[in-house]
């Protein structure tokens, strides 16, 4: 049996860190999309855990500009950085931090692990500005599934992830 354990980026005002994983073979990873606070990733916690078994989750935050859901300001914010990862490819911190985290998560299973990677909303779009800088033995080791993505992720001969899963519903 493998043993999940879901790995998530984590930021402060300082930066982004990660938190490590003892999973022998099985990485589980996520980096959610715009506007979550502390309050939602707590409730995303529980809600991924009950999902996988009821496995340890360790969460941790993709930055919001939010400084409440009230926050129109940092809402506008949060969508300018989106917009211009997706448009004009723009590679910020978050990207280069998931950059870091798969690869060092792809070393960590070793060579017959996986990592599973979940990704929402922007988390999509990092995911896929991270890929382009992912060799294809990194890329290839890796399942992807996105949900409601700001971008497709594909598997493709540029970017040969093991599995790639897209969900959209009509109201994302």
């Amino acid at each position: 049996r493998n043993v999940l354990i879901l790995l998530l980026l984590f930021s402060n005002n300082n930066g982004i860190v990660f938190a490590k994983s003892t999973t022998k073979n099985t990485r589980l990873t996520w980096v959610n999309g715009i506007g979550y606070n502390l309050e939602h990733m707590e409730k995303e916690k529980e809600f991924i855990s009950n999902y996988f078994g009821g496995e340890c989750v360790e969460y941790g935050f993709n930055p919001t500009s939010m400084k409440n859901t009230e926050d129109t300001w940092g809402y506008a914010a949060d969508l300018t950085q989106a917009t211009t990862q997706k448009y004009f490819g723009r590679v910020t911190e978050e990207v280069n931090a998931l950059v870091q985290h798969l690869r060092e998560a792809v070393s960590d299973v070793g060579e017959k692990g996986r990592v599973v990677h979940i990704a929402h909303s922007q988390g999509a779009l990092v995911t896929y500005l991270a890929a382009e800088q992912l060799s294809p033995s990194v890329l290839n080791k890796i399942e992807v599934i996105a949900f409601g993505g700001a971008a497709a992720i594909r598997k493709t001969k540029n970017m040969p992830f093991h599995r790639v899963i897209n969900y959209y519903a009509t109201n994302d």
